[in-house]
Parts: C-alpha cells; sequence; structure tokens
C-alpha cells in the first residue's frame, strides 16, 4: 500500500444465486448495505423463479407487461446483445433450459456452485482484508442513470433454433409506459448478464459517489475500477474445481474494466444424463464444443458476459475468430482466456487492429 493509502475492507452476501464480494476504501463502508439491498431488490425483480418477479410475470403475460424501470433497462440491454451477438448470446433460452432439467433453483439440483474468478484485495503491495460481513448505514443508492429512452421495436415471430432473423422480436418494448411485449413462443432467462449489468450499475454509482477505487465480484463476473494514482487490481482466472492439468495463465491486470467467466463445470446436473446450463441457440440444447470454460476480460462487464458465451458455443478455433471480427466490425478490445477438452488453456487479445497490422499513414 502507497503510504498514507486509505486501507480497504470488503463484505460478502448471497444473492442472485451467488456469492457477492465487494472490495473498497474503508470511507465507503456506510455505502454496503445499499449495495447489498440493491442487489436483493435486483433478484426480487430480474429472478425467473419468483413468480411474482417482473420476470415471472412477464413470462406468463399475454399481453402488455408494465415492469420496473431495473428490468426494462436490463431486457432492452440484453436483447441488445442478442442483436449484436447474431442471437449466439441469446436471453431467450429458457424453454430449452426446462427441457434440460433446469426447472428450479441451482441450489436444488446441485450443492456445488465454485465461481471461477477471484480479484485480490486490491493492488501489489495492498494487503488482502478479511470480510467483515458488516453492511452498516443507511445511504441510498443515486438514481439510476441510463435513463430508459430507447425506440420502440416492431413485431415478429421468433426465429427457429439455428436461425437468427433480427426483424422478428421476441420481445416490443414501449418505452413510454414502460412495458413489454413477449411473443407466445418467447420465455426469458436472464442468466449471467443480470449479474454483469447490475455489476456495472454499482460501479457506476459507487464512483459518482465518490468511490475512487473498488471490485466487485459476483461469481463469475467481475468489474473493477481504480482512478486513484495507485497500481492496478490483480486478477486471478481459477480453473474448473476438478481439474489437474497445468495451471491458467495469468494473473491480469486491471485499472478499470470487467471480466466474466463461463464454464460448463460450474453448473451440472443429472436429468437423462449430465447437463449444464449453456444452451447453444442453434440447437436448443447444452453446448458441445471443445471449450470447457471460457474467460473474457473487456472494458464492460455486460460485453464481458455476453462475450464469454461465445467461445463456448462456437469451440475454441471459431469463437477466437468470432471474436475478433467483432473487434474489429465494432472497434473493441478485450481479451479472452479459453480452456479446451485437451486440458489446453488458449489466450488471445481481440482489437479493432490485427495483430501485426500497420495503421494507415495519416494524411
Amino acid at each position: 500500500m502507497t503510504e498514507g493509502a486509505e486501507p480497504v475492507v470488503s463484505a460478502r452476501w448471497a444473492a442472485m444465486g451467488t456469492e457477492i464480494e465487494l472490495v473498497a476504501p474503508e470511507s465507503a463502508r456506510p455505502i454496503f448495505s445499499a449495495i447489498e439491498q440493491y442487489f436483493r431488490t435486483a433478484e426480487r425483480r430480474l429472478s425467473r423463479f419468483l413468480p411474482e418477479s417482473d420476470i415471472g410475470r412477464l413470462n406468463r403475460s399475454h399481453s402488455w407487461t408494465p415492469v420496473s424501470s431495473l428490468a426494462f433497462r436490463l431486457l432492452w440491454t440484453a436483447d441488445r446483445w442478442w442483436r449484436r451477438t447474431g442471437g449466439l448470446f441469446s436471453p431467450y433460452l429458457l424453454p430449452a433450459l426446462l427441457a434440460a432439467g433446469y426447472d428450479r433453483p441451482f441450489d436444488a439440483l446441485r450443492s456445488e456452485n465454485r465461481p471461477a474468478m477471484r480479484p485480490s484485495a486490491g493492488a501489489p503491495g495492498r494487503p488482502k482484508t478479511p470480510a467483515t460481513g458488516e453492511a452498516p448505514g443507511d445511504a441510498k443508492p443515486p438514481a439510476a442513470p441510463f435513463p430508459a429512452s430507447e425506440p420502440r421495436t416492431g413485431g415478429g415471430r421468433l426465429p427457429a433454433p439455428g436461425s437468427f432473423d433480427p426483424k422478428a422480436p421476441p420481445l416490443r418494448f414501449d418505452v413510454r409506459r414502460r412495458r413489454i411485449e413477449r411473443r407466445p413462443d418467447v420465455a426469458v432467462d436472464l442468466g449471467g448478464i443480470a449479474k454483469g449489468w447490475v455489476g456495472r450499475e454499482v460501479a457506476f454509482r459507487l464512483r459518482r459517489a465518490g468511490v475512487r477505487l473498488g471490485a466487485l465480484s459476483a461469481g463469475g463476473d467481475l468489474v473493477v475500477w481504480n482512478d486513484a494514482d495507485d497500481l492496478p487490481w490483480t486478477v486471478e482466472i481459477e480453473p474448473p474445481a476438478d481439474f489437474d492439468g497445468d495451471p491458467p495463465p495469468g494473473p491480469f491486470r486491471l485499472r478499470r474494466g470487467a471480466a466474466a467467466t463461463s464454464g460448463v463445470h460450474r453448473r451440472r446436473w443429472m436429468a437423462d444424463g449430465p447437463k449444464h446450463h449453456l444452451i447453444d441457440p442453434r440447437t436448443g440444447r447444452p453446448a458441445e464444443s471443445d471449450v470447457l470454460q471460457a474467460t473474457v476480460l473487456a472494458a464492460d462487464p455486460v460485453e464481458a458476459e455476453a462475450l464469454a458465451k461465445i467461445p463456448i458455443v462456437l469451440g475454441a478455433k471459431d469463437g477466437i475468430a468470432w471474436l475478433e471480427a467483432y473487434a474489429r466490425r465494432d472497434r473493441r478490445s478485450g481479451l479472452v482466456v479459453a480452456l479446451t477438452d485437451d486440458g489446453r488453456w488458449h489466450v488471445r487479445r481481440f482489437s479493432p487492429t490485427p495483430p501485426g497490422a500497420e495503421p494507415a499513414p495519416h494524411r
């Protein structure tokens, strides 16, 4: 820790089907209780397992359904990533998950649910601080920073498995009345993107409240920031629980950014044979590629969460190629670390400029 630097503290709690850990300076401790409450509110509004949540009501409704601002903005974001990935990331896979046996909270299917990523409790030289579990104070988070101001979409049919048609939206959004209509053949499960989105929102609110550095871990999702004059955070990748091969590459350093991990070993159960929760949208069945686990480091936690699914669905070769094409198309940068079923770790940076390419001369 640099001389005179404020010590960091941490808190842990269970929410959204996983363990949440928040690390921040001592002065931010009074806000912890409000952050914990925000996660619990998000779970009540977004869980498909709660009949009166926004998602539960939407999945039962046959007409326009009013939803909370939180659910509206998150569903709009998830739908945007469905379009942006050509359907390879999809929040519309609930029928396939139910068919695979994922019809109740995961703890009821299997007790093991091990996070695949952990942040250090600060930069090198900043000592780790044991979790206090405390969340004193009653500070209220600032108002939501992202207004629901996107345009309304049209109607259509949900594409069949193996196809993608952006002109056939599964959901229609009425911004003025903050309500959503789904097609009868559509059901929503937000999965990991909900944790990434809530993590992004929390980080935004903490930074706006003057918290200049912090790390928030929610299962396999991580968002960190450090606006102070200090060293970056250290991020370590954790292999699957039963993996006995070479250690993962890393650690990696992030001053500000996010990471997300998806893997077929993290949520598994038995239902007419072994099943996992990562569905291939093209087949409607659990993905069967050579990638067992994929971690994406990117600027945004929602982006990282959506992109981490791609190698699982497409496999290492095609998944990495897809990420490279995405980076060039959308002018984005990041890094992917994929573990394949032969025990090898694959690390590839993706950016708008292909490796070895020279920038065009300025004219």
